[in-house]
């Protein structure tokens, strides 16, 4: 390891039977590998003891029952204060720094625990320092299996720069090497924040994870974690399990419940940056909150490949600049069987499943939100905006209220260019119009892509806006270019120009519409201005209750 420089290390086994050690002080700023132990061999097997009291500090790779080391590491306890400082003069310093041990390489670790503070110091904003900062492991490097397992943190932790967590920091292993973070439990605060001198703009300050900061290009299973800890990062990178997740990992059958921030970007109940990995049976009930791209399960995915599947949030989300979604702010890849009650607040861009599209494919399938959405600009049930053709909703509902202060607000999605296929919408659907004209549909908003197989029960309404008129339709508010096909609406339409089908189909890129269906009392057409169609839009006598009941209507395409 070349953080650690000594020949010297512990090789063998040693027991502590449960006895107390306290009030122990090392004060040890010059060197690396500071601990009960400084070093460990991977034959060294610690177990049974309990470091009572005390301080302990360090220039790096320092901890409470090691330094750094390998071996195995079990039914031990720390309530020490642990501290990585920085050195003027040296690198790699004010970092690697656990309740258990700093640097581990190769560990076996079970049944820990972790009461003391740790603290990464980094006074000089330098790239390589004050980071991997936790409440059991630094930093894991593993070349063969490697687990921690069965382990918790209460202590507080805290990074002046990234990569910090309840349980262990970073993590780097190699291809094909199988690593697990199982059974582990945060309830202590964990931040990430700005370091006391000046600092250089272009050093992220984040990767907060109540389990795990960050993984790299490492294929790492997080599985039956739990986090009530409160997560805080300056920047960017704030999971209630992992901060930053990449390189096929997974995290699996975990909850949070604690309280998500960032200052910037990417918060997410569960995780808070993804890339290319597996999100799947978790479960958020926290706060989430920061300025972009914020989520109830994650914050930004990134990747084709990428996987949320059957997960919950009830989480309040907030998103004080843009992209807010109960399930993910920003999203690509696959969103499947994914269920949000929470309540998404927004100033752009704000749905109860995913608040914008990536620029990947992106899938939202079989999803389902009972949390109110409400955002200054834009907003959808499921997605506030799906931009790109590849990005497709399929088979999902909304049961809750969706307003938007100005542009367009849609039951599915806000505006979409890709393809919207057995959806349904019962919830009221809100366009204010303050400042820009109101787009509102009981489906879409504003359509460019395809909806077909869709239905509508929910009230669709906008208000005033002097200039320009508002429009209105039961399933799309405006057409452009798209097409809308075996669907139907029951819920009442109301605004300047409605339409109960298309509020406008527009005149100069005009969409296709065939096989469209609406009940109502009142006096008003399937669209805004135009004599029904028959086979395109038109008015029925049959009442439709239910979206079963369309789907085993004539409407609908079998």
């Amino acid at each position: 390891n070349s953080y650690i420089t000594s020949t010297i290390y512990f090789n063998g086994t040693f027991d502590g039977k449960g006895y107390i050690i306290s009030n122990i002080n090392i004060n040890r700023t010059d060197i690396r590998g500071v601990g009960l132990f400084g070093v460990l061999g991977e034959n060294a097997n610690i177990k049974n003891v309990e470091i009572f009291s005390g301080n302990i500090v360090a220039k790096a790779a320092v901890g409470g029952i090691a330094g750094y080391g390998k071996g195995t590491i079990s039914n031990c306890i720390n309530r020490a204060n642990i501290t990585a400082v920085d050195d003027l003069e040296v690198g790699n310093s004010g970092q690697l720094a656990g309740g258990i041990i700093g640097s581990a390489y190769n560990i076996k670790l079970s049944n820990c625990k972790n009461y003391g503070n740790v603290t990464g110091k980094n006074d000089n904003a330098l790239r390589s320092r004050g980071k991997c900062i936790a409440g059991i492991v630094g930093q894991l490097r593993a070349s063969s299996e490697s687990f921690i397992i069965n382990s918790y943190n209460y202590g507080a932790i805290t990074s002046y720069y990234q990569q910090v967590a309840g349980i262990v920091a970073a993590v780097h292993a190699d291809e094909g090497v199988n690593t697990k973070i199982e059974k582990c439990e945060n309830k202590g605060k964990v931040s990430a924040v700005y370091p006391e001198k000046e600092f250089v703009d272009n050093v992220a300050v984040g990767y907060a994870g109540g389990i795990v900061g960050w993984t790299d290009s490492t294929k790492v299973y997080i599985n039956d974690c739990k986090n009530s800890g409160v997560i805080t990062v300056a920047k960017s990178g704030a999971g209630g399990i992992v901060g930053h997740l990449d390189g096929g990992s997974e995290v699996n059958n975990s909850t949070n419940s604690g309280t998500i921030n960032t200052l910037y970007q990417c918060a997410g109940g569960i995780v808070g940056a993804n890339t290319s990995s597996k999100i799947q049976n978790c479960v958020n009930t926290g706060e989430i909150t920061g300025e972009v791209a914020d989520g109830g399960i994650v914050g930004g995915i990134d990747g084709e490949d990428a996987v949320v599947y059957n997960c919950s949030n009830s989480g309040r989300v907030a998103a004080n600049n843009q992209q807010a979604g109960g399930i993910a702010g920003q999203a690509t890849g696959l969103i499947d069987k994914c269920t949000n009650t929470g309540e998404i607040y927004t100033a752009n861009g704000g749905g109860g499943i995913v608040g914008l599209s990536g620029d990947e494919k992106l899938t939202i399938q079989n999803c389902v939100n009972r949390g109110k959405v409400d955002s200054n600009n834009i907003a959808g049930g499921i997605a506030s905006l799906m931009k790109l053709d590849s990005a497709s909703v399929l088979d999902c509902k909304n049961y809750a209220e969706v307003i938007s202060n100005t542009q367009q607000a849609g039951g599915i999605v806000g505006q979409s260019a890709g393809p919207i296929s057995g959806c349904y919408n019962e919830g009221k659907i809100i366009s204010n119009s303050t400042g820009m004209r109101g787009i509102t549909g009981g489906i879409v908003g504003l359509l460019t892509g395809t909806v077909t197989n869709s239905y509508n029960k929910g009230i669709v309404i906008t208000g005033a806006f002097e200039g320009r008129p508002d429009l209105v339709g039961g399933v799309v508010g405006l057409l452009k270019g798209g097409t809308v096909s075996n669907s139907y609406n029951i819920g009442s339409v109301s605004g300047e120009t409605i339409g109960a089908i298309v509020g406008e189909n527009n005149s100069s890129t005009p969409g296709t519409i065939a096989n469209t269906y609406y009940y109502t009392t009142e006096n008003i057409k399937g669209v805004a201005g135009l004599d029904d169609v028959a086979g395109q839009f038109e008015k029925t006598d049959v009442k439709l209750d239910t979206f079963e009941a369309f789907k085993n209507s004539s409407f609908y395409a079998k």
